[in-house]
C-alpha cells in the first residue's frame, strides 16, 4: 500500500509542481499551509497532517482522499483547474450548509464544467427555497 509521501510526490511530478507553486495555490484556495510543510508531507517526514490540509491537497490534485492517504488503488481521473477546485469548493460550502455531507463529499469526482455548473445551479435552487421557507415559518411565528 502507498504512503501520504509517495502518492503526493507522485502526483506532484505529474504535474510539474513545485514545494513553493503548490503551497501558493493551496493558500490562494483558503488552505493555510506553507512550501515548507508541502516538502516535509512528500519527504514523509511531517506525521499526522490536519484533514483540512489533506482534503485541500485530495481537491488540488482531482483526486480522492483515499486514493492520497494510500487506501485507494486507483487514482481519481486528472486534476482539478484552479476554477474548478474553487468552483467545487463553493458548491461543498453549499452542500453542507444544506446539511448535504454525502453530497459535499462527493463533488470532487465531478470533472466536467457542465457538471459542476449544474450541480451549482441546483445548490442554489435549494438554498433559495430553504431560505423562502425559513422566511414564511419566521413570519408565521410573528403572527
Amino acid at each position: 500500500m502507498a504512503t501520504l509521501a509517495e502518492r503526493l510526490d507522485e502526483a506532484l511530478r505529474e504535474r510539474g509542481l513545485s514545494d513553493r507553486k503548490t503551497a501558493k495555490l493551496l493558500r490562494e484556495q483558503g488552505v493555510t499551509v506553507t512550501h515548507a510543510y508541502i516538502g516535509q508531507l512528500r519527504k514523509g517526514t511531517a506525521e499526522n497532517p490536519s484533514l483540512v490540509i489533506l482534503t485541500g491537497l485530495a481537491r488540488f490534485l482531482g483526486k480522492s482522499l483515499d486514493w492520497l492517504v494510500g487506501v485507494e488503488e486507483q487514482p481519481d481521473e486528472g486534476p482539478l483547474t484552479p476554477e474548478e477546485a474553487a468552483q467545487v469548493a463553493r458548491m461543498e460550502d453549499k452542500a453542507m450548509a444544506l446539511k448535504m455531507r454525502n453530497v459535499a463529499k462527493r463533488l470532487t469526482g465531478l470533472k466536467e464544467s457542465a457538471s459542476l455548473d449544474a450541480v451549482e445551479q441546483m445548490l442554489d435552487t435549494m438554498l433559495s427555497v430553504e431560505e423562502r421557507y425559513r422566511q414564511r415559518e419566521r413570519e408565521r411565528d410573528e403572527i
